[in-house]
């Protein structure tokens, strides 16, 4: 969009209908360094109105699962059940899914070319504000949908594609905010 000397230009990028294995989870829900959790992880997980037992131990099996024969009493619970020995419910399920939609303002830049008449030895001059990756919109609960590709000074050729799809905790995009002047001579 322009009006006089000012011109402002934007980039919107979206991506709809992926999913996203969030294996961040198993660090904050599941207390795989039996450190800290999330703040609300007693409170809202499942619970279940009976005890549950162990099973019997298969013949050469070493885990025999559990018999759970409660009603879930809070159907709307964030995280699945657990337990002091919790080995049960950080299974792989659908706990672990999310949609991986998003809309992202990727870039916006304001500029304004400056008069010929105000440096007469350069031709063309504009000055600009850029900014990139302003803000996201989107219901996942990691820290960026679009899973930027992990660095890896060992690795050979294109790896891009080993873990698309699967959140393992990379750094999320930066926020960008560049001033500069492009000029012709």
């Amino acid at each position: 969009m322009r009006r006089g000397n000012w011109e402002l230009s934007g980039t919107v990028f979206g991506t709809f209908g992926g999913q996203i294995f969030n294996t961040q989870k198993y660090w904050y829900a599941f207390r795989y360094f039996q450190t800290n959790v999330a703040k609300d992880m007693l409170t809202n997980s499942a619970q279940l109105d009976g005890d549950c037992e162990p099973l019997p131990a298969p013949p050469g099996g070493s885990s025999p699962g559990y018999n759970c024969p409660g009603r879930l009493i809070n159907a709307d619970a964030k995280y699945p059940r657990l337990d002091n020995n919790d080995d049960f419910s950080r299974q792989f399920s659908s706990y672990w899914v999310e949609s991986g939609s998003y809309v992202r303002l990727r870039t916006l830049q304001l500029s304004y070319t400056l008069p010929p008449a105000i440096v007469r030895w350069i031709p063309a001059a504009r000055i600009y504000l850029q900014a990139e990756n302003l803000f996201t919109i989107s219901g996942y609960s990691g820290l960026d949908p679009s899973l930027p590709v992990p660095a890896s000074g060992s690795a050979t050729g294109d790896i891009r594609d080993e873990a698309r799809g699967i959140d393992q905790g990379v750094y999320p995009s930066n926020k960008i905010i560049t001033i500069g002047i492009s000029t012709t001579f």
